[in-house]
């Protein structure tokens, strides 16, 4: 084989969170266990699997000498539902918005803080499928399709279970008794 593979990581996270409106009934249907009280929003945050590409090095004869690059893109979707309880534009609202955007704010900022980790879990699965195809590039070109479809979903899930789940789990730490008192504070009329 050539020269030295690159690795290429990149999640988009480029929109802000929908919001959609679900019952309030609905809605208590998702409160953590553990906690007490009205649920009155909770975010779903999911990184999914955008593209996966490998690129390959030529001989003049056409045969792949070298997996020169391997690109990993994931996409991160924020939506936040909110109770069908709280009139928009109360102060209440406003309230349960901004500590929804705290949720999603860690999870953005943790997001940006796993490239080389990433890249790494990509390296450590790309070397892992060469070693099935024991380095056999004209057969990995060959089988490209189903190959780079393998990799990313092993690698994506690596991702996923590795570093996107404990962000997440650092974002509902802000989920507690103590920071929903001031929301339900605000937001009693509307709950039960």
């Amino acid at each position: 084989m050539g020269g030295k593979t690159k690795y290429k990581f990149e999640i988009d996270i480029g929109r802000t969170p929908e919001v959609k409106v679900i019952t309030h009934a609905e809605m208590q249907g998702h409160i953590q266990t553990g906690l007490t009280g009205t649920l009155m929003e909770y975010v779903d945050a999911k990184l999914l699997l955008d593209t996966a590409a490998f690129e390959f090095g030529f001989d003049r004869k056409d045969n792949p000498t070298e997996l020169s690059a391997v690109e990993l893109n994931l996409k991160y979707r924020a939506t936040i539902f909110m109770s069908d309880r709280i009139p928009k534009g109360s102060r209440c609202w406003k309230a349960v918005m901004e500590h929804a955007t705290e949720h999603h704010d860690i999870n953005v900022k943790g997001l940006k803080g796993i490239q080389s980790k990433a890249e790494a879990i990509l390296q450590k699965c790309t070397e892992s499928m060469l070693k099935d195809y024991r380095s056999d590039l004209a057969r990995l070109k060959r089988e490209e399709t189903a190959a780079i479809r393998a990799l990313a979903k092993e690698a994506s899930g690596k991702i996923q279970d590795d570093l996107f789940v404990p962000i997440l789990r650092k974002s509902v730490a802000i989920d507690t008794d103590a920071s929903y008192r001031p929301l339900e504070a605000l937001c009693r009329q509307y709950g039960e």
